[in-house]
């Protein structure tokens, strides 16, 4: 809500509360004071330094850590490479033959480098004889796969985990014979190599499955391992003492030579990396605390603080006193006041939302008595259009059949002549009634009526011959040769073509023409016949074409001034009828250039012809 200065209500104007301290300016002034030049500025120092030290030291430590794991992890693959040009060098020498036959100092590496090593030969069914150990006695491990064959069947070693325990195999071509050196790694020569094992920190290598292959400080549980495994850059991790570490992951992948994927992680205790963190941090504390102290201190002095929300609240309800109820006191405090302050802005909120649907719920009734009385005056204005159409053949009927009796004696042209008009007249009247009753429920148009294939031409033939010789004139029609019958109802169809051309003459000139037409047209559900009543008449506006097929409504016209053309019920009653046979209406208007109506109706799969219609045309009740 926004209010002037001068508007908002004065805490030294009579009438209002006037509450000592903090509900004058100079104590509002005095407290803003000591916050704003003590506390806010140092507590912004304080978080931009130690943001600002925090992540220059995290930076140098994270990238000397990062450069120490790749140290570690390079230092390993050399490592492994070294020991493979080991066993390829044992492979192929031909004093290869036993444990006694070997060089001191090849024997002394070997030692050193391995539990056990033997040298197997290969048979032609792919087993295994064992020809000689070099070094320890072997342990039974379990066979190689297919893919691990492959694998040294390319001339590349392969490193394999058992639990903690390190295999690496080799097949090596020696006189034209493959032999296969296989070797249990001690794990010391592997992981305490000069490199391999950092002068400061720790490191833990994972395997492919994230099992613990090596751990330089304290082997790490289930728990910690979840914590590192599977992670790549920065990480943070606690040892089963509570130690935290934080460290680098680096992927060792040495999938193509030696067929594994290890996790390198080297790390520091947090402690030791972010003590210089922790000093900032320390003073910095000291420095806020101090100053928080002293703005205690002094807001102690201050403590009539509490009555401000008072205030707050007197000046909300005054607010809603004067109507406006979008006033919120807005205390935005931790505690009781909170609260109240809260629930003040929730009971307003619920009076405004509480208004609003009163508003609304009028304007519903305002829209719903504006409704009933339009349906009032429709039905009203339907009665009176009924009345004179049934007045006006009725009176003809009755003038023409006492012209008959009284003055037609012995004159056979004006008896015909009398006799169709009173026939034209009582079509006329059967027309209102069959379309009153049928919107009115008395004659429901119902889709389960008995259907049957409808030829358009004799359908057009019946249906233009129904009208007066004057209409006759007007109307002409536009058939295609051989067009194929359709299923329908021939009497609602016959009904439903007769209100289109009744309006269609009737809203137009009394010399202009109207064009009724069927042909064949390709759509999206197959072809279709499609059936069109054009006149060339005032035309329909395009915000009065979703109403012309509503009760009662005929659009163009004043309702209070100008006379009704009809009962405005013929387009509802074709719509009806059309909608009972699957389809509807269509219309095509502007102002001025007439309108044309159009009704598309689904063909046969045979495509009957009308050749078939006419055949049956002895028993085809289209005269309805």
């Amino acid at each position: 809500m926004n209010q002037t200065s001068a508007s908002r209500p004065d805490p030294d104007e009579p009438g209002t509360p006037r509450l000592p301290v903090l509900g004058s300016r100079f104590g509002r002034r005095l407290l803003a004071l000591f916050v704003g030049c003590a506390l806010v500025p140092i507590l912004a120092l304080a978080i931009v330094s130690r943001e600002s030290v925090s992540t220059r030291l995290r930076e140098d430590a994270d990238e000397s850590l990062h450069a120490q794991t790749k140290s570690v992890g390079t230092a390993l693959a050399e490592r492994l490479l070294r020991i493979e040009r080991d066993l390829e060098i044992v492979g192929m020498s031909p004093t290869a033959q036993g444990p006694g036959v070997l060089p001191s100092r090849v024997a002394t590496r070997l030692d050193e480098t391995f539990l056990w090593l033997t040298i197997n030969e290969l048979e032609d069914d792919g087993s295994e004889e064992l020809r000689a150990t070099l070094v320890g006695t072997a342990t039974k491990l379990p066979p190689l796969d297919a893919d691990e064959r492959a694998h040294l069947n390319e001339g590349r070693s392969l490193v394999r985990t058992f639990d903690r325990h390190i295999e690496l195999s080799l097949l090596v071509e020696s006189a034209g014979a493959p032999r296969l050196v296989r070797g249990m790694l001690n794990h010391d020569a592997l992981f305490g190599a000069f490199g391999v094992r950092p002068p400061v920190g720790v490191v833990h290598v994972l395997d492919r499955n994230g099992r613990s292959l090596h751990d330089s400080h304290t082997r790490l549980g289930e728990d910690e391992l979840r914590q590192i495994r599977r992670a790549e850059g920065s990480i943070e991790w606690s040892d089963p003492n509570g130690e935290v570490f934080i460290g680098r992951a680096w992927r060792l992948f040495l999938e193509p030579r030696h067929r594994i994927n290890w996790l390198i992680v080297h790390g520091r205790p947090k402690a030791e990396v972010l003590t210089a963190i922790r000093g900032i941090e320390s003073m910095l504390i000291g420095v806020a605390l101090l100053t928080t102290l002293i703005v205690v201190a002094l807001s102690l002095v201050q403590i009539r603080r509490i009555l401000d929300p008072i205030r707050k609240l007197i000046l909300g309800t005054r607010a809603i006193k004067a109507g406006r109820l979008e006033a919120k006191v807005g205390l935005n405090r931790e505690d009781e006041f909170g609260d109240l302050g809260e629930s003040f802005d929730e009971m307003v909120s619920a009076l405004r939302i509480a208004i609003d649907r009163r508003e609304k719920t009028e304007g519903e009734l305002r829209h719903a008595r504006d409704d009933a009385l339009r349906a009032a005056r429709a039905q009203a204005s339907f009665v009176t259009n009924v009345s004179h159409e049934f007045r006006t053949p009725v009176a003809c009927v009755l003038a023409s059949a006492e012209i008959l009796r009284d003055f037609s004696e012995g004159d056979p042209e004006a008896c015909r002549e009398f006799s169709d008009a009173i026939l034209q007249d009582a079509r006329h009247l059967t027309r209102l009634i069959e379309d009153t009753l049928a919107l009115s429920g008395g004659d429901e148009v119902s889709s389960a009526l008995p259907t049957e294939h409808v030829p358009v031409d004799a359908l057009f033939g019946e249906v233009v011959m129904q009208r007066s010789d004057a209409d006759r004139s007007r109307i002409h029609v536009e058939c295609e040769d051989q067009l194929p019958t359709f299923e329908g109802e021939p009497r609602q169809i016959l009904r439903m073509i007769d209100r289109l051309l009744d309006n269609a003459l009737k809203f137009s000139g009394e010399s202009s023409q109207v064009n009724l037409r069927a042909f064949v047209t390709s759509g999206e559900n197959g072809e279709q016949l499609l059936i069109e009543v054009q006149d060339f008449g005032e035309g329909i506006a395009e915000s009065d074409l979703h109403r012309i097929f509503d009760r009662f409504v005929q659009v163009g016209r004043n309702e209070r001034t100008e006379k009704a053309e009809g009962t405005g019920i013929g387009l509802a009653l074709a719509r009806r009828i059309a909608r009972s046979h699957g389809t509807t209406i269509t219309v095509e208007s502007a102002p001025g250039e007439g309108s044309t109506f159009r009704v598309a109706f689904r063909l046969e799969a045979q495509g009957v012809t009308s050749e078939r219609g006419e055949q049956e045309d002895d028993h085809l009740p289209i005269g309805g």
